[in-house]
């Protein structure tokens, strides 16, 4: 490594040829490794804090160390009752990495909400004014389009006769579908 620094430095300096850059592969593939715990940064003899990301089948949860912007996946019983964006105090069993991904296995010693913790950035309010129910709806609360997704807008007769089932092509029979 040394020698590709001065390498570098020579090519930069004495020829004015820029230093050759990394390969964007490369960079990637450098800030995912700086974003996950390494295998020897949780001190497993005492109680440690994460913020739960996401819960994944009730087996793991991808967690952020508290403080930190390092992930690792939690392997534990007892995650139905934790959401995101909790924090859990943990008491780490084993800590190990497999496929490039850190794991933490752990009991759950307690669970707990504090919004000052996560460090969220408020969202920006703007003055949008009052709104008047006797103004026509503006276009985007009128559409039949939420999220991307197109909802049927014709309705159909189900067997006891009332029309309040969108299309059969798109809901069970039980809506007059097929």
């Amino acid at each position: 490594m040394a020698s590709d620094k001065a390498t570098e430095k020579l090519l930069e300096e004495i020829l004015g040829v820029p230093a050759p850059r990394k390969s964007i592969r490369a960079e990637l593939r450098e800030k995912i490794k700086q974003t996950k715990v390494g295998v020897g940064e949780i001190d497993i003899s005492k109680p440690a804090e994460l913020i739960v990301l996401g819960v994944k089948k009730r087996e793991a949860a991808r967690c952020r160390l508290l403080g930190q912007d390092k992930e690792l996946t939690l392997r534990t019983s007892g995650l139905w009752n934790v959401a995101p964006g909790e924090i859990v105090t943990v008491m780490p069993k084993k800590h190990w990495s497999y496929a490039g991904h850190p794991y933490l296995s752990a009991d759950i010693t307690g669970t707990r909400f504090d919004l000052a913790a996560l460090n969220l950035t408020p969202l920006k309010l703007t003055d949008e004014g009052m709104w008047d129910p006797k103004m026509p709806m503006p276009t985007w609360a009128t559409s039949n389009s939420i999220a991307g997704r197109k909802w049927p807008s014709a309705t159909t007769t189900s067997a006891a006769g009332s029309a309040s089932c969108p299309s059969a092509r798109t809901f069970p029979a039980s809506c007059g579908g097929p």
